[in-house]
């Protein structure tokens, strides 16, 4: 769908930009558009069938898988982060100089989706009554304006250690 690549070229645009932006960097434009949109599409894509199949091997196994896929999931989205992070604009070192935005990133998301599932919807599901699907979708709206503070926050706290190290030597 044409729409869809349009959407994704336009969030992968204003993410580059918050990196620029926060690494100090000159904008420049994207080489290929259609390429970065599909490759973007594609690991999106993979991220929700990877936390999908790990989520079934998780309900349908014992207790020690229970464990180990949790610890999977536990760092599915720091891998992932800093796989983005290497592949946006940075001035970092080299990808160990990441890690730290990673590990935020992270944990960030994590206590995202753990207020959201157990604090914020339960909340909704009581005031559905009163807020009806308004309350969903500024829900919906919360969860992501909190992960769009959490991608600036990893990406200016990598930028801030790595100019710490800079004048350091």
């Amino acid at each position: 769908d044409l729409f869809l690549l349009y959407a994704t070229f336009a969030r992968v645009r204003a993410l580059r930009a918050v990196h620029f932006l926060v690494w100090r960097l000159r904008i420049t434009p994207t080489s290929s558009p259609l390429r970065t949109s599909l490759l973007t599409l594609a690991v999106l894509t993979g991220i929700v069938l990877v936390r999908a199949a790990l989520d079934g091997v998780q309900d349908g196994g014992g207790l020690l898988v229970g464990l180990v896929m949790t610890v999977a999931l536990i760092c599915l989205y720091p891998v992932f982060w800093l796989l983005v992070s290497i592949w946006l604009p940075h001035r970092a070192g080299g990808w160990r100089s990441l890690l730290p935005g990673a590990a935020v990133f992270g944990i960030a998301v994590i206590v995202i989706h753990v207020l959201v599932v157990f604090v914020l919807f339960p909340y909704l599901e009581q005031k559905a009554a009163t807020y009806g699907a308004l309350g969903l979708a500024a829900g919906l709206m919360l969860a992501l304006c909190s992960l769009g503070y959490v991608v600036a926050g990893s990406a200016a706290l990598n930028a801030e250690l790595a100019e710490q190290r800079e004048e350091r030597g």
